[in-house]
């Protein structure tokens, strides 16, 4: 019979209780199990979930403006160069023309993409400034209590 405090098993125990650590943690993120085992976090969340969302609306918008900021610093350092190219070069006039055209092209859609991202952000500030207190369609179970001062982490 194996020593069942041997080291070998003893590192078998510790992945094995790991692995259903991680299974529990994992089905308690699910709606289905969250929302039984403790409605009023799970509903809190749901509630609270506007903040996340506006955040991540401002990182779209920054990103945007940061991918803008380098496509026109690229277009100024294309538009700076000569238009033909030399002489036994692989770029011909032909493909250079249609690069530039691509990059307009990508800035055209950039400028599109981020005025959409500002309206996004100005329509998750309004909704989040008259965001009900309470949530509208999903009530606390009853008996759920919630913690004090708002929602938990």
């Amino acid at each position: 019979m194996k020593n069942p405090f041997s080291g070998n098993m003893a590192l078998k125990w510790v992945v094995f209780l790991f692995m259903a650590w991680v299974a529990v943690r994992g089905a308690q993120r699910t709606p289905e199990i969250a929302s039984r085992l403790d409605p009023g976090t799970f509903y809190d969340a749901l509630v609270n979930d506007g903040a996340n969302a506006a955040i991540m609306k401002e990182r779209h918008v920054d990103f945007i403006d940061e991918t803008l900021r380098a496509l026109n610093l690229r277009r100024s350092s294309d538009l700076s160069r000569p238009d033909f190219p030399a002489a036994g070069s692989l770029v011909t006039p032909a493909s250079l023309a249609r690069a530039r055209e691509r990059e307009t092209a990508r800035w055209y859609r950039e400028s599109v993409n981020f005025e959409q991202a500002r309206q996004n952000l100005e329509r998750q500030r309004a909704f989040a400034a008259n965001k009900p207190a309470e949530p509208v369609c999903c009530r606390p179970a009853q008996g759920a209590q919630s913690a004090p001062g708002g929602a938990r982490p």
